[in-house]
């Protein structure tokens, strides 16, 4: 689930930014505060319905809330894989006793 406001309309040139702000609910029901910015030519901009701005936005949100779940999993792969390693080593080391050499 994802909602997402546009908080501003910005023109640079001859491209029209519409920045979103929202908050995203991932797989593991994490939310996440998150934004960024649409542009598009101001020919196209001005020349869209509402409905068809809102219909391209929506796009876009679908397709930055599957990038931040996919980069979700992938970090918590990552960790889980890590997690993996040090528990191993943990086991191998504990109870290690270590001396260093006075000089």
């Amino acid at each position: 689930m994802a909602k997402y406001k546009v908080t501003e309309v910005r023109l640079e040139g001859d491209q029209v930014g519409i920045i979103l702000s929202g908050k995203v609910k991932l797989d593991d029901d994490t939310e996440v505060d998150n934004g960024f910015a649409v542009w598009l030519p101001a020919g196209e901009f001005n020349s869209m319905s509402k409905k068809e701005l809102k219909k391209l936005l929506k796009q876009h949100v679908k397709e930055r809330v599957r990038f931040l779940k996919q980069i979700h999993n992938e970090k918590a792969e990552k960790e889980r894989k890590h997690k993996d390693k040090v528990d191993k080593i943990r086991k191998q080391i504990k109870d290690m006793e270590v001396e260093g050499d006075e000089q």
